[in-house]
């Protein structure tokens, strides 16, 4: 026995067994509940496939409702706008807007949407009439709907959940009515449904306050993110066109996730899951809001979404205001919209500090940056009209 052990390890016959164990494993733990997830969707979508094969078309989605008459054609524009360059601004959209901004809440801030936009152009079908629009958002819809039931057995698996109940856990999850319901008029919300199995990993391998300082960092580097988009953008189109712009992010993109790929797993096998000491309590009873204080969260609550709409329009309007008012040129107006994120960038440190070093209270912080937008907008609508400088820096102030 001891001389056949020896030799199998000589020849490696035991490395091939150990590969044959670990090629089932990847067999039963990925690809075979990936090929399940991925019928399982189709049979969800089952009513709507015969199109494809040359039947007549059925509309997937409500017809005669927001869906059709603003979802598709938002679709539409916005690959049509990314197929001329013109994403970030553009004239033909109402009376000219940010079409970015606008449709943030939708598509252009959905890495979902940019994925199938580029799989769409290798197809020739971005940006195309309403029947291969609705036939592509069908595709987008199977493959979201498995990736969701996907991600959720990963996340079961990794908890140490049996098979059979992480697997019907994930058909539940993907296959909800609320899916099906969304999937067929406002596709854009499911994309929520891809998310929270992630955070779920992610804040497995994090504490308290390394979760708030990665927030921090991933609201910093969206801000930088836009900024590296307004300069960069238009100076790729003039210099080689709008596909220059997609060719050089394919490349980052496949080099971050190269990198990703070659130094997580080393970070990953420093980062053990946090114990069960310095998790919380799940059993324990959730603590009761005081009726008191109520009335001052939901003061809290209008706050933030004022501030929010506020943002928001000014953010989509200053290139507008500064052609209006001071006369300056569109490609003028539109590049000044650049400082206003670079602001952002300083001022989330600021409101850090300023909460760590003097207040020591979010609320107190919050207040005074409140205020401080407050007395800008004031500012802005006495004086605002005497230098289109002071009227940008008080923007700045006022959303940052």
């Amino acid at each position: 026995m001891r001389v056949f052990i020896r030799k199998g390890l000589r020849s490696g016959a035991f490395g091939s067994l150990k590969f044959t164990q670990q090629s089932r494993r990847i067999v039963t733990e990925y690809v075979a509940p990936l090929l399940v997830f991925a019928l399982l969707a189709l049979c969800s979508h089952a009513v709507f496939l015969p199109q494809f094969s040359g039947d007549p078309f059925i509309a997937f989605t409500y017809v005669g409702g927001d869906a059709t008459s603003q979802m598709i054609p938002a679709i539409s524009l916005l690959e049509n706008a990314l197929l001329s360059g013109d994403l970030f601004w553009s004239w033909n959209y109402g009376l000219g807007g940010d079409l970015y901004s606008e449709f943030a809440y939708y598509y252009s801030t959905s890495p979902f949407f940019y994925v199938m936009f580029l799989v769409k152009c290798l197809f020739g079908a971005a940006g195309a009439d309403f029947a291969t629009t609705q036939a592509w958002r069908l595709v987008g819809s199977i493959v979201k709907q498995t990736l969701c039931m996907l991600f959720l057995y990963r996340l079961c698996r990794q908890e140490k959940r049996p098979a059979l109940l992480s697997f019907l856990g994930a058909v539940l999850y993907g296959c909800s009515f609320w899916f099906i319901d969304n999937s067929f008029a406002f596709d854009f919300m499911t994309d929520a449904m891809l998310w929270p199995p992630l955070m779920r990993l992610t804040t497995q391998r994090l504490i308290s306050s390394d979760f708030k300082t990665c927030s921090m960092g991933i609201s910093w580097g969206g801000n930088f993110g836009s900024v590296v988009v307004y300069l960069a953008a238009p100076l790729l189109i003039s210099l080689g066109g709008w596909k220059c712009v997609f060719y050089i992010s394919g490349v980052l993109v496949f080099c971050m996730a190269l990198v990703w790929r070659v130094v997580y797993p080393r970070l990953e096998a420093r980062l053990p899951l946090l114990s069960s000491a310095s998790a919380p309590d799940s059993s324990a009873p959730a603590p009761r809001i005081p009726r008191s204080i109520a009335p001052l969260l939901a003061a809290i609550m209008v706050a933030i979404i004022m501030q929010g709409v506020l943002r928001d329009g000014v953010t989509t309007w200053t290139p507008a205001y500064l052609v209006e008012c001071f006369q300056l040129k569109s490609g003028t107006a539109i590049l000044t919209s650049v400082a206003l994120p670079m602001f952002s960038i300083l001022i989330y440190r600021v409101a850090l500090w300023l909460n760590q070093r003097v207040f020591s209270n979010e609320l107190v912080c919050a207040a005074v940056l409140f205020l401080a937008a407050v007395i800008s907008l004031v500012l802005l609508r006495l004086v605002g009209s005497f230098s289109a400088v002071l009227s940008l820096i008080l923007m700045m102030f006022a959303v940052g």
